[in-house]
């Protein structure tokens, strides 16, 4: 069984040269492998860190299963450390070095804990997201906009109080003398209402945002809305980034290529991700929706 290989290029300032605080180049590469005496446990058979100083590689560090960790000098500690040698097969050494407080690595762990995703098949009951709602004024009132322009009759939504100190979202129609509670609302709205506080957040706080299946129960105008918003200027200002799967095809008229990564599963089994701007050939101006309903970019099922 061959190892789940993950690579994640990014640019970041970890200060490795204090007169230089612009951002750099890094990737990041990780290797995890299943114990052959225990298919539910994995450990990390190959992790590095690498930056791109006046353009050549560099390994900040390199580690190989069974193997002496390989560790620059600037990186703030050395091979022989405690920490290091200390570090367990099912552990990353960033983990590792940022609980013993190496400031490098420190820093790296507060970079991903701004990266929030919400657990997989995951949602919120009507309560929750109530909760999610009471006492922050701005969300309710900036859900209510998106609701108005989304048009789907909704004037505003409220947080009513129930007995039993429990609270539930109530929705004020057009046309209708009394609201209507979540549980009568369509999937789709109830979908957008548990998901808008995360993404308003992370809007607010500059944060990396991943979201499985983006368009579950969402009309495809809707999925591209809440794209929009992440690449808009005026709705995005701090630079949040939006990480998620799609399956409606609608979404590739709003989207470049640099934007977009094909999943694709072969005969056994094995999946793979590569990104469009890695096809050669495919011009900037081409349509997206349609290149790939006509098989050139690949990841299209193959039925019966």
């Amino acid at each position: 069984m061959r190892p789940t290989r993950i690579e994640v290029s990014f640019a970041a300032a970890y200060f490795l040269d204090d007169d230089d605080d612009r951002a750099a180049l890094y990737r990041y590469e990780l290797e995890l492998a299943r114990d052959p005496a225990n298919p539910l446990s994995t450990y990390v058979d190959y992790e590095a860190l690498l930056d791109f100083p006046n353009g050549r590689q560099r390994r900040i560090f390199e580690r190989k299963s069974n193997e002496p960790i390989h560790i620059v000098r600037e990186a703030g500690i050395n091979s022989r450390d405690r920490a290091v040698q200390a570090t367990r097969p099912e552990v990353s050494l960033i983990a590792t070095l940022a609980a013993s407080f190496v400031p490098m690595f420190v820093a790296i762990r507060n970079n991903l804990s701004r990266i929030y995703s919400p657990p997989e098949s995951w949602r919120p009951d009507e309560e929750m997201t109530a909760n999610n709602y009471t006492g922050n004024a701005t969300l309710v009132s900036a859900a209510s906009r998106q609701l108005q322009r989304i048009d789907l009759g909704i004037e505003s939504i409220e947080v009513a109080e129930l007995p039993g100190n429990r609270r539930e979202l109530a929705f004020v129609h057009r046309g209708l003398d009394v609201p209507l509670v979540m549980a009568q609302e369509s999937a789709g709205t109830r979908n957008f209402l548990s998901h808008f506080p995360f993404l308003s957040n992370a809007l607010d706080e500059g944060q990396v945002f991943l979201l499985d299946a983006l368009d579950t129960e969402f009309h495809a105008d809707l999925a591209a809305e809440v794209i929009h918003w992440f690449q808009s200027q005026e709705t995005n200002p701090h630079g949040a980034q939006l990480i998620c799967t799609l399956h409606n095809l609608a979404v590739l008229e709003n989207l470049e290529k640099e934007e977009v990564v094909i999943v694709e599963k072969d005969r056994d089994g094995v999946t793979t991700a590569y990104g469009l701007w890695q096809v050669k050939g495919l011009r900037r101006s081409a349509n997206l929706y349609r290149e790939y309903r006509s098989g050139d970019l690949g990841g299209v099922p193959v039925i019966g």
